[in-house]
Formats: C-alpha cells, sequence, structure tokens
C-alpha cells in the first residue's frame, strides 16, 4: 500500500527562499566551467529544520524556545530575508502535538505572502538512495500530504484537491544523499530541482542540467561557505569575507538549530550576518528564483549522470540490521494496493490510532531516519517504533530481526 500518486494536485507559485550569510561577495574554488564576471552577487540560504519523530519532549521544546521561534521572528521582522525552509513531517506533527500551532501559522502565513519558500523533502530523514520502492515514494508523498496538512489549504475549493500547498518546486535530498534514481523520481514527481551534497559531482557546486529529457536539474550547494559558518563558536563575521570575495554566486545549506541552541549566540549572528549582507549590497533571494536567474542567463554545468555519495553509518550493525527490515516491508507494502488519499486530506494520517494498513507504512517511513544510526542519546528511542511494528506486522523472520535490534538499542 503506497502513498503514491494522488499526491499531487499542488500550486506552483513564486519560489521564495534562501539567504543570508556574511558574504559580501561569496566565495570558494568551484570546477563548474563557467566564469562569473558580475557586479552584483547573489546568494541563496537554504535552512533545515528537523527533529526526528522519538525526540524527548523536553528536548524539542528547549530546541524549539532556542532556535526554531527565534528564526521565524526574524524572518518576520525583516523583510530582506527570504530564505527556503525545509521542515519535514516529523517536526511539523511534533510542533503541532506540543502546541505550537501558532508557529505553524506563522509559517503558513509567511508562505502565503511570499516570504519564504517551502521545499520537499522525505518526511523522516531517510538516506533516500539506501530506500527501496515503495518506501522510497511514500517518504516523499507522506511529506507533501503532511505540508498540505499543516501549511496547505485543508478544505479546497470546489473540484480542487484539498491536500495544496503553495510553491512546492524544489526538493532537499536529506543529509544530500542522492543519486540518479532518486532525482529521475523527483523530477516524475513534480518537482523541478534537486538539491544534493557537491559530492555527487565530484564536490562541485552549482547547477547541473542532465538534458532535455531530465525535467529536473541538480542543484549542490557551496560546502565550504556552509560549513565555516555551521561552525563558528563566536561572534567575529570577519573572518567569512574571504571566503566569499572571490567565489561565484552559490546557495548554502544550514541547520537551523545553529543559531541559538548549538550556538548560544546564534540569533545575534544571524543578525549580524543579514546586516552585513545587506550593507555590502550581497542580494540574496530565493532557491528557486536564484536557480531561474542562473539558468536564464545559462550558467548552468552539463552532466550526463548523478554520482553516488555513499552513506557510513555509525552503527553499522544496526544499519545493516534495520535494511534487512526495510526490505521485508518493501515486498509486504508492495502488495497493498494504493493508499487512496481522496476523502482523507483533512485527517493526519501518521496517528497512532489509524488502523494498521496506514500505520505499518508509516512506521516503515518513520524507521528510515538515519538519527538513530548516528546519535547515541536517541537510539533508544526507537526502541518503540520496532515493537509497535512487531505487533501490527506479525511475520516469523521480522520478528527475528526486531528482537536482534531490540538487543542492541
Amino acid at each position: 500500500m503506497c502513498f503514491g500518486q494522488e499526491h499531487k494536485d499542488l500550486s506552483r507559485p513564486g519560489l521564495i527562499a534562501l539567504f543570508f550569510v556574511e558574504l559580501a561577495l561569496l566565495g570558494v574554488v568551484s570546477s563548474l566551467p563557467y566564469v562569473y564576471n558580475q557586479a552584483v552577487k547573489k546568494l541563496g540560504i537554504i535552512l533545515n529544520l528537523y527533529q526526528p519523530v522519538v525526540q524527548e519532549e523536553k528536548k524539542l521544546r528547549e530546541i524549539a524556545e532556542k532556535s526554531y521561534l527565534p528564526l521565524i521572528k526574524i524572518i518576520k521582522n525583516r523583510k530582506e530575508f527570504r530564505p527556503t525552509l525545509n521542515i519535514p513531517l516529523g517536526l511539523l506533527q511534533q510542533m503541532d502535538a506540543y502546541g505550537y500551532s501558532s508557529w505553524i501559522k506563522d509559517i503558513k502565513d509567511l508562505l502565503e505572502e511570499d516570504r519564504v519558500e517551502l521545499v520537499g523533502s522525505a518526511a523522516y530523514n531517510g538516506v533516500l538512495s539506501e530506500i527501496p520502492e515503495p518506501l522510497l515514494t511514500n517518504q516523499i508523498v507522506l511529506n507533501e500530504y503532511g505540508a498540505g496538512y499543516f501549511l496547505g489549504r485543508r478544505s479546497g475549493f470546489e473540484g480542487e484537491s484539498a491536500v495544496l500547498v503553495k510553491g512546492l518546486e524544489g526538493f532537499v535530498a536529506p543529509g544530500g544523499f542522492a543519486n540518479q534514481e532518486v532525482l529521475d523520481l523527483v523530477g516524475s514527481l513534480g518537482y523541478s530541482w534537486l538539491l544534493a551534497d557537491p559530492e555527487v559531482v565530484g564536490g562541485s557546486y552549482g547547477i547541473f542540467d542532465l538534458g532535455a529529457e531530465k525535467e529536473c536539474r541538480l542543484l549542490t550547494y557551496n560546502k565550504q561557505l556552509s560549513n565555516a559558518i555551521a561552525e563558528k563558536s563566536d561572534l567575529e563575521i570577519n573572518d567569512i569575507t574571504p571566503l566569499v570575495r572571490e567565489s561565484k554566486d552559490c546557495v548554502i545549506l544550514l541547520d537551523a538549530e545553529i543559531f541559538g541552541y548549538k550556538n548560544k549566540d546564534g540569533v545575534y549572528l544571524l543578525n549580524q550576518i543579514l546586516d552585513s549582507l545587506r550593507d555590502s549590497g550581497v542580494q540574496v533571494l530565493p532557491a528557486g528564483e536564484f536557480l531561474e536567474i542562473e539558468v536564464g542567463e545559462s550558467r548552468m554545468s552539463q552532466i550526463d549522470k548523478v554520482g553516488w555519495l555513499p552513506y557510513v553509518p555509525n552503527n553499522k550493525e544496526l544499519w545493516g540490521l534495520n535494511q534487512e527490515i526495510l526490505s521485508i516491508l518493501a515486498e509486504f507494502l508492495a502488495k497493498y494496493p494504493k493508499l487512496e488519499v481522496e476523502g482523507m486530506e483533512n485527517i493526519p494520517v501518521w496517528a497512532n490510532e489509524l488502523p494498521e494498513e496506514v500505520r505499518i507504512p508509516v512506521i516503515a517511513a518513520q524507521l528510515c531516519d538515519r538519527s538513530q544510526f548516528e546519535n547515541e542519546d536517541l537510539r533508544h528511542n526507537f526502541a518503540a517504533l520496532y515493537s509497535d511494528l512487531g505487533k501490527l506486522h506479525k511475520e516469523e523472520k521480522l520478528a527475528t530481526l526486531i528482537k536482534d535490534i531490540e538487543a542492541i538499542l
């Protein structure tokens, strides 16, 4: 039972998104085969907002209060700052459950006013290049469904799908992990560009076209500049400028948690960076807008195929067992009829009380979360998901694998 195909009645107005950083004139070496000679520099900023669905409430609230709430306040107060936001379902459902409905409404209002750009992604932070079908499509479509439920129209006009959300043109691959199959799937689902780690094209940042037969372009971010900002532990921004001076226009990718939660002075730092950008004349614009301008001015590189960025988990034993479980679930779910979204647009399909034909694919999507292979503090929290799966799908091999995983967790 897949979530697919019914999801696609999404509106596509303007794109709006990435900006920021202390780049008077963006920098970093790149191997792209074209030269920029421009008086005005352009910068796109994509902000990731995500917490695993098993995150403890106390920790989620701390991150929300220190980073997520102040960030949206900055966007509301600074009209020149229009970032691209990647807010997967995993975070939206938690913010809703813990009473942050006004925060969700603020984002919805900003989206309607074209003050931010929203992008698609995986619902629960999976490594898309390693997820089998139909679980892969389920991850993407479930995330769209969540975006429509929380940030779109839940009661459409007559004859119009109720799962509508504004501006889903771009797509962010969690962790930057993508390959040609992922890009092809994302393109088939109606997206016009996919953001991935620059390593999938040998380390270069920029825009890549794969020929007329491919409707989805590849966008890679400036990793050196992104890391320089993410790793800052002080309020000095002049050390970022050298990275900026001689580089091409670019997009950067940042975790929202660095502003306030990981760096206690991060909110102040962000305002300093935005002030510097404004004063230096750097043009910050939405990721989609950025891409449109670059494509319109033929600043693209041609490639034949997207490369493969291998995923290396911290806990390889847990990863291996999880992959076996996902294979069993993929075979099982492939036998189900497609989930009919029509008539369910106003239902949170991730709710625990729904029937097993809905619960199993949702739990399968949640078990793709790579946080369990990377975060020791969170790992044990996933045990409840594996236990719930075992109660819903009683299969001998699956039960054995779940016991092996519970022993590790």
